[in-house]
């Protein structure tokens, strides 16, 4: 009888370590899967001679402003960056404007308007 006492006694202190250890792995495994990694976003954008464009370029947090950029023109974003949320909108109804998205040199997304202030809005998730 004396063993079931002794395995009765143990049996609180292994359920602390298995909740303890539930905890821990729960709390690191959670954490890495948010935590995104350094890359350097680089936005090319190009067009008809004269074609000025504006918009914002940023993340789920926070975007840049710019206006009456001339093309050609390029965008870097660098740090921690999950998706990449782009927004250009032709300033002028005439000409061609195109954009490329590059991920730490390797080109993510593209996308070209001649529609007359035409808008081009791409979305880059992490995992693309």
């Amino acid at each position: 009888m004396s063993s079931q006492r002794a395995a009765a006694a143990k049996a609180p202190l292994y359920a602390l370590i298995l909740a303890f250890m539930w905890i821990v792995t729960g709390c690191s495994s959670g954490s890495s899967s948010e935590t995104s990694t350094q890359s350097m976003i680089t936005v090319e954008v190009s067009g008809s001679d004269g074609v000025h464009f504006s918009g914002n370029l940023g993340d789920q947090i926070s975007r840049e402003e710019f206006t009456d950029v001339p093309v050609p023109g390029n965008l870097e974003l660098e740090g921690p960056i999950g998706s990449v949320i782009l927004t250009v909108r032709k300033v002028e109804s005439d000409g061609l404007i195109s954009v490329k998205i590059y991920r730490d040199g390797i080109e993510v997304a593209s996308s070209e308007t001649s529609a007359p202030f035409g808008t081009i809005n791409l979305t880059v998730r992490e995992a693309d």
